[in-house]
């Protein structure tokens, strides 16, 4: 929750990274993550590379070097976290929850 960054697969964990608003590195642990779509509709967000066997070296410490080590990256990190915080993650399962039930109550009355 405190990191500056992260650096993940392409899996649950960016759901939850996201949810913290924390920035991250995405790389693909096999060709079916590469399939995951939350991370590549974060628009400029991620750092996306795609699957591992398939990114040269420079990529990754290029993306390391973009949130980290270059000028501005502290403000760059600080603006994706604002850009991931917009998800509302957190409250997810209030937000299912309360659509399940608008649905049984259109579904019980009729509409």
């Amino acid at each position: 929750r405190t990191a500056d960054f992260a650096i993940t697969s392409n899996g649950r964990t960016v759901y939850e990274l996201a949810a913290c608003g924390t920035p991250m590195i995405i790389i693909s642990q096999n060709k079916r993550e590469d399939l995951h779509t939350f991370s590549s509709t974060m628009g400029d967000h991620p750092c996306q590379l795609g699957w591992s066997e398939e990114f040269p070296t420079y990529d990754f410490n290029g993306a390391v070097v973009h949130l980290y080590a270059s000028g501005g990256a502290k403000m760059k990190r600080r603006e994706m976290s604002e850009q991931l915080k917009r998800y509302d993650l957190a409250s997810g399962t209030e937000r299912v929850i309360a659509e399940l039930i608008r649905m049984h109550r259109k579904r019980v009355e009729g509409r």
